[in-house]
């Protein structure tokens, strides 16, 4: 009974809505059931009404997309950790060591100092619980960790910190979405390996790392093997900050990420190996179920990442229809994939991988059928080209608006970058994954193709530094935020709904977009200029900030090394105005004194509302409290954490409140 055109469409808004409602307001469980109970027997009673009557009506419709709802929001209640009674959270106390058991996941991208690992724990305090930690191992430590190996350790449970400064990326809540809460830092010493599980983890890792160093035979060099390790199997660990910086630039991070474009040619690729498969009985659905493999295999093999995930879900969908010969909507398509991707865990519609591969797709389709207007030759050559470029600013369009939510920059030559770098990564997906058979199976002859490969991935990278060397084209800092977000992909959508149907009122709501995203740009900027706020800043060069109406003051004796932070907060702002000034010992903001200490000397100033302590002063910090008395200490990290210890255990005994940046991330007064 279809009720509406796309019925999986809106089904697969309404359950996502209703993820994204739970995950702010997480309802009780019981609450829930009961709503999912209530809407079960009332979609029973308009089914039986409309069966009788044989006249499908919008109320059943509406009712089957609240029911999608009140399922969203239960699978994301289900799929929060610490709804569990048996979420390790309900057994640890953060302030004291707790006795722990737990297995390596996974292996991921090392810190300077710490090698990190993904960890499930398993006991604490000799209960038996569940939950995903971090931790953090010292470099030095000759115990390698791998995936499989349970360890055992005594330590406290640290919270992720949240965003340590303004408009800075939000760690603590992106952990948060893939159910990590806790971390703990390790020491030579401070972990026993008990023994090595042979499970799904330890696995994959084998093969992949089996995989990985088959190309050992080539002696790549560092920049080749990073590259490729990325491209085949999603392993980014080895990207350094220069070459990530150099392909952002460029406007083409998304190849080193794998992704539709990757799965996409690897499908294609197994159609053309299976295609003789067609000839023999039954060869369809061999060929259907060899691909299937290859692709869950590789799925597998990259760690099962969301965006390889969903990409091979959709390529799922795509070829057992293709095999069935129902040649279905592809907006179902799309949709089915990602129903399948949010009930499997619906986390995944916080993962900006996600949000943006499903907007470059939807757009591609969407301004697919306006691409016949642009083609002006018969040349097989010409036309690739012109798709090409079509499809990368289909797709361009389509995640524009979440690239300047989430990344506040857009490369100008993203489209002259897209047109070398596709088909060159078409060529070294394929040649890297038969260089990949012949390791093993014809060592010699892989040689040559691991020569072609080298050469192919220095163009790569050679382009991709020449590109990014038009720094004038690279437009950085942009000010966006959730509704200039929103608003921009109400302008997209009014948009192709033009191009599909070219009505004068179907433009005037394009019309009307542009007007509300201006609206939009002017209420926000408008609003921003009535917040006044002092700032002080988690760095380990001080600095504070002075915002009044639309002008903004920051006071610091080390641009440079703050030049980030303060960018971070024009950017956030929206603000026009600003100045930097060297660091000054007091300030007035509205009522509050603020007394700044950051060496022995200081002004003393009548009762200084905010205290702020910089640059590790020797003080005596009874007598400066004894001189101040302060309704309120501020720490910077510019000091050394036993003397922020230190000094909060005196404010607490005197019941002063004490926030320290290195714990608590910056500090705002309104």
């Amino acid at each position: 009974m279809k009720v509406f055109a796309y019925p999986l469409i809106p089904f697969t808004i309404s359950l996502s809505l209703g993820i994204v409602f739970n995950y702010y307001l997480n309802l009780n469980f019981l609450v829930l059931l009961l709503f999912l109970l209530f809407f079960l027997i009332t979609l029973g009673i308009f089914w039986i009404k409309e069966k009788r009557s044989w006249k499908p009506t919008i109320n059943f419709g509406i009712i089957t997309y609240i029911l999608a709802f009140n399922i969203g929001t239960i699978i994301q209640h289900l799929n929060y950790n610490p709804n569990s009674d048996y979420h390790y959270s309900k057994r640890i106390n953060s302030s004291n060591s707790q006795s722990v058991k737990g297995t390596i996941l996974s292996n991921l991208k090392s810190t300077a100092k710490n090698t990190k690992h993904l960890v499930a724990i398993t006991e604490v305090n000799s209960e038996k619980v569940n939950g995903k930690i971090l931790i953090y191992v010292r470099k030095n430590n000759q115990k390698g960790l791998v995936p499989g190996d349970e360890i055992a350790f005594i330590s406290e449970f640290q919270n992720i910190p949240n965003t340590f400064n303004p408009y800075q990326f939000d760690y603590a809540t992106y952990l948060k979405n893939q159910n990590i809460f806790h971390q703990v830092f390790l020491n030579n010493n401070d972990f026993i390996v008990l023994h090595h599980h042979e499970n799904w983890n330890s696995f994959w890792y084998s093969v992949q790392n089996k995989l990985i160093d088959s190309y050992a035979i080539h002696h790549f060099d560092s920049k080749t093997n990073a590259i490729l390790n990325s491209l085949l199997f999603g392993q980014r660990k080895l990207l350094d900050q220069e070459t990530l910086a150099k392909y952002s630039n460029a406007g083409i991070i998304h190849i080193l990420a794998i992704s539709g474009l990757h799965v996409g040619i690897i499908y294609l690729l197994l159609l053309t190996l299976f295609k003789p498969f067609h000839r023999i009985k039954n060869g369809k659905l061999i060929a259907l179920i060899l691909i299937l493999i290859f692709l869950w295999s590789f799925a597998i093999i990259t760690g099962l990442s969301a965006s390889v995930t969903r990409s091979v879900t959709m390529f799922t969908v795509i070829a057992i229809g293709n095999y069935l010969n129902r040649n279905s909507n592809i907006y179902n398509t799309i949709a089915f994939s990602a129903l399948l991707l949010l009930l499997f865990n619906p986390n995944f519609i916080f993962d900006v991988g996600f949000q943006m591969s499903y907007a470059a797709v939807l757009a591609i389709v969407s301004l697919n059928p306006i691409f016949h207007y642009f083609h002006f030759s018969n040349s097989k050559i010409i036309k690739f080209f012109i798709d090409l470029s079509l499809v990368s600013i289909a797709a361009q369009i389509g995640v524009l608006p979440l690239s300047l939510f989430y990344f506040n920059q857009f490369p100008v030559l993203f489209l002259i970058a897209n047109i070398v770098v596709i088909p060159l990564t078409i060529l070294i997906l394929w040649i890297g994954i038969t260089t990949l058979i012949l390791n093993v199976l014809l060592p010699k002859l892989s040689i040559l193709f691991g020569e072609i490969l080298e050469f192919l991935i220095s163009i790569l990278n050679n382009y991709a530094e020449w590109i990014s060397k038009f720094e004038l084209f690279i437009i950085r800092n942009i000010s966006f935020n959730e509704i200039l977000c929103l608003l921009s992909y109400f302008i997209i959508i009014s948009f192709i709904f033009w191009t599909h149907k070219r009505t004068f009122k179907n433009f005037k709501t394009f019309l009307l977009g542009i007007i509300f995203l201006q609206v939009g740009f002017l209420f926000t900027k408008q609003e921003s200029t009535f917040k006044n706020e002092l700032i002080v800043y988690n760095s380990q060069k001080p600095i504070i900030s002075l915002k009044y109406n639309n002008s903004v003051s920051f006071y610091t004796n080390d641009i440079e090394f703050n030049s980030n932070t303060i960018n971070h907060y024009k950017r956030g702002s929206f603000g026009d105005d600003f100045n930097i000034s060297s660091l000054e010992n007091i300030y007035l903001f509205k009522n509050n004194k603020i007394l700044i200490i950051d060496s022995i000397y200081y002004p003393i100033i009548e009762k200084p509302t905010h205290l702020i302590i910089t640059n590790n002063p020797k003080i005596n910090f009874d007598r400066v409290l004894e001189e101040t008395h302060p309704k309120q200490v501020i720490v910077d990290n510019s000091n050394p954490y036993y003397k922020v210890e230190k000094w909060k255990a005196t404010c607490e005994k005197r019941k002063i409140p004490f926030h320290a940046t290195a714990e608590k991330g910056f500090y705002k007064l309104k």
